[in-house]
C-alpha cells in the first residue's frame, strides 16, 4: 500500500491572501529590472568616457611625442632647430650617361612608350674608360 499525499486544494480567499505576497515579489522583480537597466547603461557611459580618455590620452601623447615639424617644405629638429632633411628634387637630364650628369643621382627613372615608368637605384658610380 502506498500513501498518497493529498494536495490542498487552493481556494479564492488562499489566492486574495497571497496576492500581497505577489505583488511585492512583483515590486522586487521591477526594481530589479530598472537597476539593472540603470546599471547598464552605466557601464555603456563609463565604456564611452574611457574610450573618448583613451583617445585624447593617445592624440595628445603623439603630438607631444614629435621630434620634427615642417617648416618651409623643410624637416625640422624640435630641440635643436636645425634642419634635418629636404625634399628631393627630380629634374630631367639632357644627357644623363655622362660623368657630370650623374654626380649625386640616387634614382634613374625610365618610361617606355607605353608610359609604364621604372625607377632603378644607383648605388655607385663607375667611370669607364
Amino acid at each position: 500500500c502506498r500513501s498518497r499525499r493529498r494536495r490542498k486544494m487552493r481556494t479564492t480567499t488562499d489566492i486574495v491572501d497571497q496576492a500581497p505576497l505577489m505583488e511585492r515579489k512583483l515590486q522586487a522583480v521591477k526594481r530589479e529590472v530598472a537597476s539593472s537597466k540603470r546599471t547598464a547603461l552605466l557601464c555603456v557611459f563609463i565604456a564611452c568616457l574611457f574610450c573618448f580618455v583613451n583617445f585624447a590620452i593617445v592624440f595628445v601623447a603623439t603630438e607631444y611625442s614629435k621630434d620634427t615639424y615642417v617648416q618651409a617644405s623643410a624637416l625640422v629638429d624640435k630641440r635643436s632647430a636645425k634642419v634635418v632633411s629636404v625634399c628631393e628634387h627630380e629634374e630631367h637630364l639632357q644627357n644623363a650617361l655622362s660623368a657630370d650628369g650623374l654626380l649625386g643621382v640616387r634614382w634613374i627613372s625610365s618610361e617606355k612608350a607605353d608610359g609604364e615608368v621604372y625607377r632603378h637605384r644607383v648605388d655607385g658610380l663607375d667611370k669607364w674608360p
